[in-house]
């Protein structure tokens, strides 16, 4: 791929690409899922650097009712509020734009969106996942898939690679309901003036992409932390599913103890969860800190599989903790070479999924679970379905999307 390959054939500008004068540096997002109702509702405060005068904002929405919007020019603390005179959604180029009463000047802003959605069920973005529990009623997680281009789906953001940020996220979850994002949960407190509510706040993010990003919520339970060299690791279940989380336990442990070693890269979050969702599209997704999995590929009982079996779910599990520390955004596209640590890993000169730029080891290759073959085609190429029942409504999802892996 060439520069002028992201031009369309005239010369002009891209209309599906955000390359205006305004950076997110900042996402504080807050979600309150309504699983019952399949929606959900959410406030935004991105904050951004203005490099050149604008007198419109635009970012990614898709699927979104907007429903107000303000702007601080300056610090939030004590800066100059804009208001926002025009709010105009684009569904063909997936993006909303923001028009100002006056001119936006260089320098630091704060963008407020609340904003409403659709739980969907389309296997992408924030989506509805069900599953039976023992006693036979259907119970309802809201999970996420935002690889390739589905976060704006889930909130405004400016959803492309080259745009990266960090995330404060919030969830706003029904008391008994269990909730899980990228970093620590920092507190869980009842949601003010929410009856039946708790507010639970998560640590702030490395820089990364949008497509990282993930929250789940839902009648779920978690294994106490095991330490994997500092870092606390759990598996994340839908309830009375705990006896098939040892060997998911074993593995992550394994993998995430191996690829730190064998890059001499530690492990950029300050957590790292395996959830297992029901209905996914992939084998598995490498979120930063909270890595979604098919549930079939993570929670097993190891002596009823066939070696076949324990093989397809190690390398799954490898392959997602492999990504999660070997990530770094090529010089040429900014686009992320395979998960996690945003630019962290520059100097150790890994392969680019869009370009296969290395610097200075043109010879290397990766090695770790895949024995020494190259496999950043394989990280951002859709899931190979498994060919068991039950699996067309994830396979047809996952022929449809770009993201995840396996």
């Amino acid at each position: 791929m060439t520069d002028t390959e992201l031009l369309p054939h005239d010369g002009e500008p891209n209309p599906y690409r955000l390359d205006g004068p305004i950076r997110p540096v900042r996402y504080e997002l807050t979600l309150e899922p309504d699983l019952e109702a399949a929606t959900f509702a959410g406030e935004v405060l991105i904050s951004v650097l203005v490099t050149a005068p604008t007198d419109t904002i635009a970012c990614n929405a898709l699927d979104l009712d907007i429903l107000a919007a303000e702007l601080t020019e300056g610090p939030l603390s004590d800066g100059t509020l804009l208001p926002v005179t025009g709010v105009a959604l684009n569904a063909e180029t997936e993006r909303v734009t923001f028009t100002l009463e006056r001119t936006l000047l260089p320098g630091e802003a704060h963008l407020r969106v609340r904003f409403n959605g659709q739980l969907n069920d389309k296997l992408r973005g924030f989506y509805r996942s069900t599953f039976t529990d023992t006693d036979g009623i259907e119970q309802v997680i809201a999970t996420t898939q935002f690889e390739a281009t589905d976060a704006r789906r889930a909130f405004p953001c400016w959803d492309e690679p080259d745009h990266k940020a960090s995330f404060a996220i919030s969830l706003i979850v029904d008391e008994d309901l269990f909730a899980v994002s990228n970093a620590s949960e920092l507190s869980r407190v009842p949601a003010p003036d929410r009856t039946g509510k708790h507010l639970v706040r998560f640590a702030e993010t490395i820089v990364m992409s949008t497509y990282l990003v993930a929250f789940v919520v839902g009648p779920l339970e978690a294994t106490d932390p095991i330490d994997v060299d500092g870092t606390p690791m759990r598996v994340i279940y839908p309830r009375g599913k705990g006896h098939l989380t040892d060997f998911a336990l074993e593995v992550g442990a394994f993998c995430l103890r191996h690829f730190s070693n064998y890059y001499g890269i530690p492990y950029p979050g300050d957590k790292l969860d395996l959830v297992a969702v029901p209905d996914f599209a992939f084998g598995a997704m490498e979120n930063l800190g909270c890595v979604t999995f098919r549930e079939i590929l993570l929670l097993v009982v190891r002596q009823h599989l066939e070696q076949a079996g324990v093989g397809r779910i190690g390398r799954v599990g490898a392959d997602q903790q492999g990504v999660a520390v070997r990530r770094r955004p090529c010089s040429r596209f900014g686009a992320d070479h395979a998960a996690g640590a945003g630019a962290v890993l520059d100097q150790h000169r890994l392969p680019c999924a869009l370009c296969d730029e290395r610097a200075d080891q043109p010879g290397d290759r990766i090695g770790g679970a895949a024995g020494g073959e190259r496999d950043d085609e394989a990280h951002r190429l859709g899931g190979e379905g498994l060919g068991v029942g039950g699996a067309s409504r994830q396979q047809e999802a996952g022929r449809e999307q770009g993201g995840g892996s396996g």
